[in-house]
């Protein structure tokens, strides 16, 4: 009897010294699989490509300013629609509708339409007559 639980225990030890290796095997390979895995995320276009988005994110944050005077030279007489002006200036789409907004608001434009199919004119004025000059069909006042 004595030798049979000798065999046991020496077999038990020697699965025990199996076990022990095999678990620092394994975590060798856990910490193989772990370095792999972060030099391919410092690779992967994927998370280039989320850097990059980001850093395009903050380029457009100091997007080109466009001024009122800008956008009227912009405006053809047949009118244009606001993405139109968008694509044309480069800005974001709420700073050129602002922009329109408030040249409306001072009478320099008007638009017609409704949302998407709206389109931006310029508002024609009326020349400035020169004291002494006649207005069309009109008689020049002679005092």
């Amino acid at each position: 009897m004595e030798m049979l639980e000798l065999l046991k225990r020496r077999r038990a030890e020697e699965i025990l010294d199996l076990l022990k290796q095999r678990l620092v095997e394994a975590e060798e390979d856990v910490r193989r699989l772990r370095a792999a895995i972060a030099e391919l995320e410092r690779d992967d276009p994927r998370s280039r490509l989320t850097r990059r988005r980001s850093a395009d994110r903050s380029d457009r944050r100091v997007a080109r300013i466009v001024t009122p005077e800008q956008l009227l030279q912009l405006i053809p007489t047949e009118g244009i629609a606001r993405v139109e002006l968008d694509a044309l200036t480069g800005a974001p789409g709420g700073l050129v509708l602002a922009t329109l907004k408030q040249l409306e608001a001072d009478g320099r434009v008007r638009r017609d339409g409704e949302r998407g199919a709206t389109r931006w004119y310029l508002v024609r004025t009326k020349p400035h007559r020169l004291p002494g000059r006649r207005a069309s069909g009109q008689a020049a006042d002679l005092a």
